[in-house]
């Protein structure tokens, strides 16, 4: 079994964090790092996704972090879109519409049919989404949407009662 408040609270904790020139981030530093994990260098693109995987791997380790995010070694999931196709490929993403849980990934449409930025769902209410993002307004912050906001995308939802042991 996997706490999803681990990850949440870690989102919680970086907000504030400003990225350097040319989208330098520590995130896409820390997962470069590690052999396999993406297809290739991630330092020095947009890194909202990036953000979301880093987390999950601080959080679960690598083996651990993989598993809740459906992403296979040397993945692409650095790539909001592909993000999002291997949640689908597990039957666990959620489109826009569904009800989100906490511990989920948002995903974010700003054109139709594009998946273009993520986060971490970090609280529900009864109208509302509050996530932590990277890459927003070059920082790490906290943001709230409504529920019905057409930028939503869909969820992809981590099955936190597999694993069994938080690493």
């Amino acid at each position: 079994m996997y706490d999803k408040q681990k990850v949440i609270d870690w989102a919680l904790g970086e907000c504030g964090y400003h990225e350097g020139p040319n989208n330098w981030n520590k995130y896409a530093e820390y997962l470069d790092g590690i052999p396999g994990f993406y297809n290739g260098v991630k330092q020095n693109n947009p890194y909202c996704d990036v953000f979301v995987d880093a987390g999950f791997v601080h959080c679960y380790g690598v083996v651990g972090a993989k598993e809740l995010l459906c992403q296979p070694d040397n993945s692409c999931g650095a790539g909001c879109s592909y993000s999002a196709d291997y949640f689908r490929q597990h039957g666990q993403f959620h489109p826009a519409g569904s009800t989100p849980q906490t511990g989920d990934q948002i995903f974010f449409s700003y054109q139709a049919g594009e998946v273009s930025h993520t986060g971490i769902v970090v609280e529900v209410t009864g109208y509302s989404v509050v996530t932590v993002e990277g890459n927003t307004s070059d920082m790490v912050a906290k943001r709230s949407y409504p529920l019905s906001d057409g930028r939503i995308y869909g969820y992809g939802r981590p099955d936190w009662g597999e694993g069994s042991v938080d690493e």
